[in-house]
């Protein structure tokens, strides 16, 4: 006789369980249900931590979040049919940014695939554009003794290299156990070591630039330490916070760029080119050398391509390339401090940000607007000033999506409840995940505290080229009228006014702030009034 499903779900927890996996995210469902069931029993025995969404989208988002966090795999469970297709956003995500995140979808049994049955697709083969790790389980199978090390292979080759990973499970009924779950006790996650090269011996007598994004394998320290040894100067863009030799609002300075001070080499670590002028330079730069995280650099062209995990090379004696470079951050500070102002700006919101955030908390930024406008106002001193606070910050940078985001941030503050979180994001944004703020009422309480930039659409726009065409507002600005003060609440946030303080709630718990910001029109011409001081002054 075969095993029923749910000695065969007991049989997959504990695979995950033993290889260590610890944090898991389910979204309600009844094929899945075996499965759910022995999770919220091995969360009842403290083996992992569970959250529960409502939406497949945000689950996934929640779990992506845990993942990128701690550098650990996460889980997210769902039922068949269409559940499954609403991972795929986070699973591209992690694709692309080389995130561990594990989907396990729940399937009907095998012979009722195609034959017009309720909630089924073909769902095996469904993520294979972004999925390189996919295994098929089912429980009609004899060998589901076998389940667990199967499971375990996956997780070893998730240790060697981060990325995403399917499991399908057909399952069959009864889904409901007829007695206790038993566990094995948990097992360590451990990533593998990464290979250590030196640099090239000649590299240190290039004139050379650093540029840092998103990465996972690389900490500020290492990055603040190979900008120090090597005397190059260092393009910092969210999330990254190093420091060492930061050119102070880079997206400006690398707008006026002089021809003298184009980098013969450039040093990149993680996913980067966030803004136009650092995508501008990679593209115009011939020679280009990868530096760690290479599942991040895939979409970048290179004359030159080498990936690897440098170790810093002795102490660099020239500082006259980087001197050079140094004497750009003054008129670029000068710019930003004298910048035309107007009653309310999400540049002055980073302002805000930046004097009020409490020391060793996260922010978590989305994709938008707020990303680049927080590059642009990030200066070496206050990157090097919030880096000695303990503030840390991330954003979903595999493929700059703003699907997500408050999910993305839930995940994130679950992973360390005691510690301080915020989000910054825009309100289409927040309107583009609205169902992140659905928290069932036995979930585990956190302190997240949202920042909502409101221009009443999609600011953004108004810098790119497409500013001005006809229909602009229709298909791109898209103002909704929407009132995020009255909305929010009914999904259990407690709204804050702005104030000289980043206000929270002194017990755990949602809470938000709403910027009511001028309209989108005036974005461009106050980021244009700083970008062309900055030129003047170089």
């Amino acid at each position: 006789m075969n095993p029923t499903s749910v000695q065969c779900a007991e049989t997959i927890v504990n695979g995950l369980i033993s290889s260590g996996v610890k944090y898991f995210v389910v979204a309600p469902g009844s094929r899945n249900g075996p499965i759910s069931l022995a999770l919220a029993k091995a969360a009842e025995q403290n083996l992992i931590n569970l959250a529960v969404r409502l939406d497949e989208r945000s689950a996934a988002f929640v779990a992506l979040g845990m993942a990128k966090k701690n550098n650990q795999p996460a889980v997210v469970l769902c039922t068949s049919g269409t559940a499954v297709a609403n991972l795929l956003p986070a699973l591209v995500e992690a694709h692309y940014s080389g995130v561990a995140l594990i989907a396990i979808t729940a399937d009907r049994p095998k012979e009722l695939i195609n034959t017009g049955v309720n909630q089924t697709i073909e769902q095996g083969q469904i993520f294979t554009k972004v999925i390189d790790l996919s295994l098929t389980l089912d429980s009609e199978s004899k060998k589901q003794k076998n389940w667990d090390i199967s499971v375990k292979k996956i997780l070893k080759t998730i240790s060697q290299k981060t990325q995403p990973a399917h499991i399908n499970v057909h399952l069959s009924e009864p889904l409901v156990p007829q007695a206790e779950f038993k566990f094995g006790p948990p097992g360590d996650f451990e990533l593998s070591a990464q290979e250590q090269i030196e640099i090239p011996e000649d590299f240190s007598n290039k004139k050379g630039l650093i540029i840092s994004g998103d990465s996972n394998l690389v900490s500020t320290q290492y990055i603040n330490d190979l900008a120090n040894a090597l005397k190059w100067p260092l393009i910092s863009e969210a999330p990254s916070m190093a420091w060492q030799n930061k050119v102070s609002h880079h997206p400006a300075v690398l707008n006026a760029l002089p021809k003298d001070l184009t980098p013969e080499v450039l040093l990149l670590v993680g996913r980067v080119g966030l803004s136009r002028p650092v995508a501008k330079l990679i593209d115009e730069t011939s020679r280009k050398i990868y530096l760690a995280n290479p599942t991040a650099l895939n979409n970048v062209k290179a004359e030159i391509v080498s990936e690897f995990i440098a170790q810093i090379p002795s102490q660099n004696s020239d500082n006259s390339w980087l001197t050079a470079w140094q004497q750009l951050n003054h008129p670029a500070e000068v710019a930003v401090k004298k910048r035309k102002r107007v009653q309310a700006d999400l540049l002055q919101v980073i302002d805000h940000i930046f004097e009020n955030i409490k020391d060793n908390s996260h922010l978590h930024l989305a994709a938008s607007l707020s990303a680049r406008d927080f590059d642009l106002m990030m200066s070496a001193s206050v990157a090097k000033s919030l880096s000695e606070r303990g503030i840390t910050v991330s954003m979903n940078r595999g493929v700059n999506g703003i699907d997500g985001v408050v999910s993305t941030a839930y995940g994130l503050a679950l992973t360390e409840p005691n510690r301080q979180h915020y989000c910054l994001l825009g309100d289409v944004a927040t309107l583009h995940d609205l169902a992140g703020f659905a928290i069932p009422k036995s979930e585990t309480p956190i302190n997240l505290h949202f920042l909502i930039v409101d221009n009443d659409g999609g600011g953004i726009f108004s810098t790119l080229e497409q500013a001005g065409t006809e229909n602009f507002e229709r298909v791109y600005s898209t103002p909704h009228g929407m009132n995020l003060a009255a909305l929010l609440p009914q999904l259990g946030i407690k709204m804050v006014t702005p104030g000289a303080n980043l206000e929270v709630q002194s017990a755990p718990g949602i809470s938000a702030q709403i910027f009511k910001i001028e309209p989108i029109s005036k974005v461009k011409e106050i980021r244009d009034d700083i970008y062309s001081s900055v030129k003047k002054g170089i």
